[in-house]
């Protein structure tokens, strides 16, 4: 995963307005929600930062006590970028017995293979491949970024921008982030 920037929430989402990735309305709302942590220099990591600004999610393949649920959350949390709903998240088996995760997104039916190699863990590849379905008409893509413990993936971190956007990070954060 990315450093944490040597900068305060409040310098960030000044920059994320500039760059048209949030409003100012919704950075005056995180600032307010996170208090005096706001004006202190790494105080967050990217991950949190894009989350509490409501421009990316953060996804771990820690254990989880129950997969549907987990899924649920993280669609919720990713269709929630663009203002898009999620219902009906179900984790069962196709005709041929893999696993599927389906869901509704703004009332259209979307089916995902997953694989869990351990249980209880999020399939971070089958997120990764299929993260694009829930992006939204307006010119915004997902962006990732990974982080390896030991050789093994261990979390992401999804970024909904453009590739503007994106530039502008790399270029002053030098925050990596691919397209999906």
């Amino acid at each position: 995963m990315p450093t944490e920037p040597n900068a305060t929430l409040r310098e960030i989402s000044t920059r994320f307005v500039a760059w048209g990735l949030i409003t100012d309305v919704d950075r005056d709302l995180a600032l307010t929600e996170e208090g005096d942590p706001a004006d202190r220099p790494g105080e967050y990591d990217w991950a949190e930062i894009v989350e509490t600004l409501g421009v990316g999610v953060g996804v771990s393949n820690d254990d989880v006590d129950d997969l549907e649920e987990a899924y649920q959350d993280l669609l919720e949390d990713l269709a929630a970028l663009s203002d898009r709903t999620v219902s009906e998240v179900e984790l069962g088996e196709d005709e041929d017995g893999e696993e599927l995760l389906t869901f509704v997104l703004d009332g259209e039916e979307y089916g995902w293979e997953v694989e869990h190699i351990a249980p209880g863990q999020l399939d971070m590849l089958s997120i990764w491949e299929c993260v694009g379905d829930l992006e939204p008409d307006d010119g915004r893509v997902f962006f990732h970024t990974r982080g390896d413990v030991d050789g093994e993936w261990s979390e992401s971190l999804y970024v909904l921008a453009t590739p503007a956007q994106v530039t502008a990070l790399r270029e002053e954060y030098g925050l990596e982030l691919d397209p999906v």
